[in-house]
């Protein structure tokens, strides 16, 4: 007589044969992969691993059911042509290197869990050993790799909850006066301005283009020369004096002068020399400023000089709070930070500064300037701005852990994409109570 199980027993049942399957695939996952710490210091570690063949042979056909597809061999359908005539004709090359990334991005994850190991960085890939051929897919594979992780630091933090904070007075006025708005006008009027030809006198508020060198002790210094620089007399962007000497001059002229260069001026070596300068005034034009009319407001999204004015008003009073936020999170961060403690891995400063590199790269390039030419320029090299990068980069990880380790004691959702913001919301908050 067939034996009938309630639906509970049923449901026990089914649940032990997927539990047995887990150990199952468990069990296979170990067998399948060998992982040992052969080192392992403050914040650093490296791993062996050793992957098995018959783990190999998985990986193969997961890379030969993709690529064989790919490939067209006369008299057979796409993927039915015997393996060792699609390993020929997509190469060998290929397969090892897909087989081998494959095993790779497989294991890593893995490895990482098994060991409950944090990586700060990309952990560094070093291949020992790699035996593999897809032409004899039965026979013995190998593969043994060797990880180098930075891992993300212990953090040690005082008790924040502690640190007061007071606001600036200055910067909590967030009142905007008429001069203030009108600034912002008239740098909106310059951005429309047209440039006009002149044949008069050079005089205040013109545009000019300059060719010029500076000698010291009678040398040409690169630092005091320029070809075909853009200037507007009167703003003071040159040395103090030297625009004075271009007024007065018109289109074509040449003058020579002499200038003391600043005491805080950037070439350390020239500060508070004298130096002879030789000018020429290869252009010169009017600036013709736009009327402050409704068309001119209807550039900016707006019906009037009215209501642009408004609206200019409303932006600078809300940059003006959030100098104040500003000034008051970084207060509360500077004060957090002498409570902290951790040591960060090198290799993750260095990944930082170079991220921050790249941006800054993408900037230059993105304004039309030419990244090899900028750094000729400041006489730096890419080695030279990375280093000088490194400071800010490990104060932003720094401050990056703290907030991490703020929303881990205060049980924020870690999961969160605005963790940090919350994290430092949070600790200005208390800090301003």
């Amino acid at each position: 007589m067939p034996i009938i199980l309630s639906a509970k027993a049923r449901l026990l049942r089914r649940f032990f044969c997927w539990l047995n399957l887990k150990i199952f695939a468990k069990v296979l996952q170990l067998k399948s992969m060998k992982s040992s710490i052969i080192k392992q210091a403050k914040n650093q570690a490296k791993i062996k691993v050793q992957i098995s063949s018959e783990k190999l042979k998985q990986h193969f056909q997961i890379v030969f059911d993709k690529l064989a597809t790919t490939v067209e061999i006369k008299g057979f359908r796409p993927g039915k042509a015997p393996q060792r005539m699609i390993v020929e004709q997509i190469g060998i090359n290929r397969f090892s290197e897909e087989v081998l990334n494959l095993a790779v991005q497989d294991t890593v994850p893995a490895v990482l869990k098994e060991h409950s190991l944090r990586p700060a960085t990309q952990p560094r890939l070093t291949i020992s050993k790699w035996n593999f051929n897809p032409l004899n897919i039965d026979g013995l594979h190998e593969l043994e790799y060797e990880l180098d992780l930075d891992l993300i630091p212990e953090v040690k933090l005082g008790d924040y909850t502690k640190i007061r904070v007071t606001p600036n007075k200055k910067l909590n006025d967030f009142s905007v006066s008429d001069q203030e708005v009108g600034i912002v006008i008239e740098k909106l009027q310059a951005q429309s301005a047209k440039l006009l030809p002149l044949e008069r006198d050079a005089k205040e508020g013109d545009w000019a283009e300059i060719s010029f060198n500076g000698k010291v002790d009678k040398v040409v210094k690169e630092a005091l020369t320029s070809q075909a620089h853009p200037v507007i007399l009167g703003q003071r962007s040159l040395i103090p004096g030297f625009e004075e000497n271009i007024i007065g001059m018109k289109k074509g002229d040449t003058k020579s002068f002499s200038l003391k260069l600043p005491n805080d001026f950037r070439e350390k070596n020239l500060a508070g020399k004298n130096a002879e300068f030789e000018v020429e005034l290869r252009d010169l034009k009017e600036i013709e400023k736009p009327a402050l009319d409704k068309p001119f407001a209807a550039k900016f999204g707006h019906s009037s000089i009215k209501n642009l004015r408004h609206a200019i008003k409303k932006n600078v009073a809300e940059e003006k709070k959030q100098r104040a936020r500003q000034a008051l999170e970084n207060e509360a961060l500077d004060k957090a930070l002498k409570l902290f403690k951790a040591d960060i891995p090198d290799g993750l400063v260095s990944q930082e500064a170079h991220r921050r590199l790249h941006d800054m790269q993408a900037n230059i390039t993105r304004q039309g300037l030419q990244f090899d030419k900028y750094l000729a320029s400041i006489k730096k090299t890419q080695e030279d701005l990375e280093n000088e990068l490194k400071p800010q980069a490990k104060q932003s990880i720094q401050v990056g852990l703290l907030l991490g380790e703020v929303a881990k004691r205060e049980k924020f959702d870690l999961d969160d994409k605005e963790v940090t913001k919350k994290a430092l919301d949070y600790l200005v908050e208390i800090a301003t109570k």
